[in-house]
């Protein structure tokens, strides 16, 4: 099935396993390369460069199927916890209960970092999970309360370990790994997130 919805992406649909996932295909005179995008509504986006005939484009999406459904799983899975409708009144609503969990974590993990902080806020923000001031004030998002502990835990001691790296240097990242042996993965997760 293919429909015109304007001028720059054209719907369409794939069939994995009787069943039809839809994708928009967009052409790019940027794009070097084709990019697979999903977004945090469930919505696939091909693109691919503007010469490139589409049925290769297209058969790099069907070669890549299995990596698409899996992260269409994981965004239904935000869906229902709800991260993606959030208002300024559930910010209100569940701002406090983040700030109990943040402090919890910050203060367990550090049992071992044991490094000196002064306060742990907690914003509304559309675009970013956490942030170091360099005024050792720790700022987390209050949607952290929604989500895995994995994710929790991982986005916690990110920004403890700021405090004494404040980059993402191999320091960092070695840093992080003594108590988050699986960093990596769950980096690519919660970037994901907020997307």
């Amino acid at each position: 099935m293919i429909r015109n919805i304007n001028l720059n992406f054209v719907e369409k649909t794939i069939r994995y396993e009787n069943k039809d996932i839809p994708y928009l295909i967009q052409s790019s005179i940027k794009a070097k390369r084709i990019k697979i995008s999903i977004k945090h509504t469930g919505q696939v986006v091909l693109t691919k460069p503007f010469f490139m005939r589409e049925s290769v484009a297209e058969n790099f999406l069907q070669r890549k199927i299995v990596w698409v459904l899996d992260k269409l799983r994981h965004f239904s899975d935000l869906i229902d916890l709800g991260i993606s409708k959030f208002t300024k009144k559930d910010y209100q609503k569940h701002k406090i209960n983040a700030l109990k969990l943040c402090t919890e974590k910050v203060n367990f993990f550090n049992e071992y970092y044991k490094l000196s902080y002064n306060h742990i806020s907690i914003k509304n923000q559309i675009s970013r999970w956490g942030s170091c001031s360099s005024k050792k004030n720790l700022n987390y998002n209050y949607k952290i309360l929604f989500l895995p502990e994995e994710l929790q835990n991982y986005l916690i001691v990110h920004e403890l370990c700021h405090l004494r790296e404040m980059n993402h240097s191999r320091a960092f990242w070695s840093l992080v790994k003594i108590t988050i042996p699986d960093y990596k993965e769950l980096n690519r997760k919660l970037k994901q997130c907020l997307k």
